[in-house]
């Protein structure tokens, strides 16, 4: 049981590029949603900016040659050809726009 907890709710970064370990990109969205109302009431941006690094990360080093992003937003040649998901593609939209209303907000 404790194998299957640490596998999936680990603070040991499985990836050294990124600040998460993305398996669920609109998992990530709602996640966001979460870390964006925390914001809002305590002012610390630490969780905004972990994503927005892995985001950004993403959308430079992870697009296909149609310009869609992996699923793990890593740049590995396996998924780089695998098709992808429309939900996993409108998150990276709504992460961007959320940051954008943050931004304007600041």
């Amino acid at each position: 049981m404790i194998h299957l907890i640490t596998r999936y709710y680990s603070a040991v970064n499985k990836n050294q590029t990124l600040n998460l370990h993305i398996d669920l990109p609109w998992f990530v969205t709602v996640l966001f949603r979460g870390y964006e109302a925390l914001y809002r009431i305590d002012g610390n941006d630490k969780y905004i900016k972990a994503i927005e690094k892995d985001l950004n990360y993403a959308w430079d080093n992870s697009k296909d040659k149609y310009g869609f992003i992996t699923h793990s937003w890593l740049p590995a040649k396996e998924e780089l050809r695998k098709p992808k998901w429309l939900l996993d593609e409108a998150c990276i939209a709504e992460l961007y726009a959320r940051l954008s209303f943050i931004g304007q907000k600041q």
